[in-house]
C-alpha cells in the first residue's frame, strides 16, 4: 500500500506516521514534520519588507540609479537607508504577451534575489528594480539565473562589468 497503512476512514492509525508519496506536494511533507523541525527550517517567503511596494519607492530608483545591463535584463540599483535590499519588478506586456510568461520571469527573478540576498545585503542596503527584455521570455530558466547572478555580483561590487562595456560603473 502506498503512503503507509490506512484505516477504513482514510486516515492512518494512531501512532503511525504517514510517509509522503513520491511526487506528492511538499506541503504534505511539512505537515508530517514536528513543530521543532519546522522552526529550524529557514523561511522561504519573499517578505513584504524586501519588496518595493509604492510608486514613490519605484520613482526614487528610476530618478537616480546605477545600471547593470545585458541582453536579458536591465537592473537599476540605488542605495537606501536600510540594512537589507528591496526588490521591485517591472515586467510589462511588451516583454511577454501572456501572463504565464510574465509570471515565470517574476518567479525566476524573485528566487534568484532571495538566493543572493545575503551577498547583496553585505554590500549595504539597496533598492533594486529589474526590467527584463523581450528576449528574456524566450530563454530557459538556467540562463536567466546565470545572468541575474552576474547582475547581483555587479551590484554587490564583487564583480566589475565586462571590459569595454558601454555602461556606467556601479559603486
Amino acid at each position: 500500500m502506498r503512503g503507509g497503512p490506512r484505516a477504513a476512514n482514510g486516515f492512518p492509525p494512531e501512532g503511525v506516521t504517514p510517509t509522503p508519496l513520491p511526487g506528492s506536494h511538499p506541503q504534505s511533507f511539512l505537515s508530517a514534520m514536528s513543530d521543532r523541525e519546522a522552526q529550524d527550517r529557514p523561511s522561504l517567503k519573499f517578505e513584504r519588507r524586501c519588496r518595493l511596494t509604492t510608486r514613490a519607492e519605484y520613482n526614487r530608483v528610476f530618478t537616480r540609479h546605477k545600471v547593470s545591463q545585458d541582453r536579458l535584463f536591465r537592473v537599476l540599483a540605488r542605495s537606501n537607508d536600510r540594512t537589507y535590499c528591496r526588490l521591485g519588478l517591472a515586467v510589462s506586456t511588451r516583454v511577454c504577451k501572456r501572463a504565464v510568461g510574465r509570471n515565470r520571469l517574476k518567479r525566476v527573478i524573485r528566487e534568484s534575489f532571495r538566493a543572493h540576498g545575503q551577498e547583496l545585503a553585505a554590500a549595504g542596503g539597496k533598492d533594486i528594480v529589474v526590467l527584463p527584455s523581450p528576449m528574456a521570455a524566450t530563454i530557459c530558466n538556467s540562463d536567466l539565473c546565470e545572468s541575474l547572478q552576474n547582475h547581483w555580483r555587479r551590484i554587490a561590487g564583487t564583480e566589475s562589468p565586462p571590459v569595454g562595456a558601454n555602461r556606467r560603473k556601479l559603486e
